[in-house]
């Protein structure tokens, strides 16, 4: 049962989001075809929100189940309607083989970067994962949605 999963790895996890989250949230590069286009770049946020909570409980020791509904939370606090919170749960519950690759993709890239905040631990700053947010932001797919 996941629920007593995350009940006892909570402590872990915030460690692990706490020290991820500042330095992912202050480095957001949004996607240069997002522009003018504000639906998208609230969806990218969502993505990379949900990715960091994913990948925080992955690395707190939670099993995918738990981490999947860890992010999920945060999507629900963020309060998006709910045409949004569908396209961006969409991106990590692919249908097809191509979207599986991208959601693993993405998904392998924000674990690279949590990996690599914590292992520079408390001297890392914002210009040091500005590289690979900025890869994140060339690797986002626009997400295809009409709003109710």
């Amino acid at each position: 049962m996941y629920i007593i999963e995350i009940f006892t790895k909570k402590r872990r996890f915030s460690a692990v989001y706490k020290a991820v989250w500042p330095l992912i949230s202050s480095g957001i590069v949004y996607p240069p075809e997002t522009e003018n286009e504000p639906e998208q770049k609230l969806v990218y946020f969502g993505a990379l929100s949900y990715g960091t909570v994913y990948q925080s409980a992955l690395a707190a020791g939670m099993t995918t189940s738990a981490a999947h509904y860890m992010a999920r939370m945060l999507l629900r606090n963020l309060k998006f309607d709910d045409w949004m919170t569908e396209a961006i749960i969409a991106i990590f519950a692919p249908s097809d083989e191509e979207e599986q690759a991208y959601a693993a993709a993405f998904l392998a890239t924000i674990a690279s970067l949590i990996e690599m905040i914590r292992a520079r631990g408390e001297g890392i700053e914002a210009a040091d994962v500005a590289s690979v947010m900025l890869e994140l932001s060339r690797f986002y797919r626009k997400v295809d949605f009409t709003p109710a």
